[in-house]
């Protein structure tokens, strides 16, 4: 999907409204102004408005996998707002494979095979222009500011957007370098639906469902992501809101290379891996 048609394929953005009549009296014209984007902007405010800061977060999910195979695992998440999420994968109640990530390094460990992947992820932050804490709005499905944090009200002008039958479609003014990212808003129900990135030549898109009220606000039952990397990919996190504990004691697993674990390379061995 091109850099241009971002967001574009939902049918949210409009042509610019034609210029108004002037008035026949010789006063000065009143400041245009597009009533879709005030709209748009009260939709924003509005969805941006019901969301609160947390410290940490642990829950049960079940993740599903449909392209390019399928399979569903449950798992427990934990997050450290801006600094940590961990992820461990379990069957029959035995833990199987575990994915811790901070704001430098990602380690995922597959116990039954004995493999291990360990990459840096530092510099592919301080690339791309967002953060961790991104990464943790995008699977809980807020907006944010990339780089920044959860979007507030504050932050409607560094977003343009315009609406139609019931959408809006809302990107940051300043987007980063090499990469383009937008949010699809339903402002019916005044929730996040959907977020589009596209970086490097791939994009990818998060599909939300219904939020429920947490202490954080409102967060995702699921987030659906679909991927154009090597080969389509399309994973699923649907989350056990009413299983969550927010804002309690959550200790980052430390990560250590298990004895006699083989690493993998994530461009290489672990895509075979996954296709096998």
């Amino acid at each position: 999907m091109k850099k241009t048609t971002l967001i574009i394929s939902l049918g949210l953005l409009l042509a610019s409204c034609g210029a108004q009549k002037q008035a026949q009296t010789p006063v000065a014209p009143a400041p245009q102004v597009d009533a879709s984007t005030v709209s748009a902007r009260q939709s924003f405010e509005a969805v941006a408005d019901t969301y609160k800061s947390w410290k940490t977060v642990e829950m049960p999910v079940k993740l599903k996998l449909t392209q390019p195979m399928n399979f569903d695992v449950s798992a427990r998440v934990q997050m450290v707002r801006d600094s940590y999420v961990g992820v461990s994968v379990r069957m029959l109640g035995f833990e199987v494979a575990y994915i811790i990530a901070d704001t430098d390094s990602v380690h995922a460990y597959e116990k039954m095979h004995k493999r291990y992947v360990s990459e840096s992820i530092s510099n592919i932050f301080k690339s791309s222009g967002y953060t961790l804490g991104n990464l943790q709005d995008l699977l809980l499905g807020r907006m944010f500011v990339p780089g920044g944090g959860t979007a507030s009200t504050a932050d409607v002008a560094a977003f343009t957007m315009q609406s139609d039958k019931g959408y809006v479609a809302a990107s940051p003014a300043a987007q980063p370098a090499g990469s383009q990212i937008g949010f699809a808003l339903d402002s019916s129900a005044n929730r996040l639906v959907f977020t589009y990135i596209e970086a490097a030549g791939h994009d990818v898109s998060f599909t939300y469902g219904a939020p429920s009220v947490t202490p954080a606000g409102p967060v995702t039952s699921s987030t659906q992501i679909d991927a154009n990397v090597t080969r389509s990919v399309r994973a699923s996190f649907d989350w056990n809101l009413k299983g969550a504990k927010w804002n309690g004691n959550v200790t980052p697993r430390k990560w250590k290379v298990p004895s006699g674990a083989k690493r993998i390379t994530v461009t290489t061995d672990l895509l075979n891996s996954l296709i096998k």
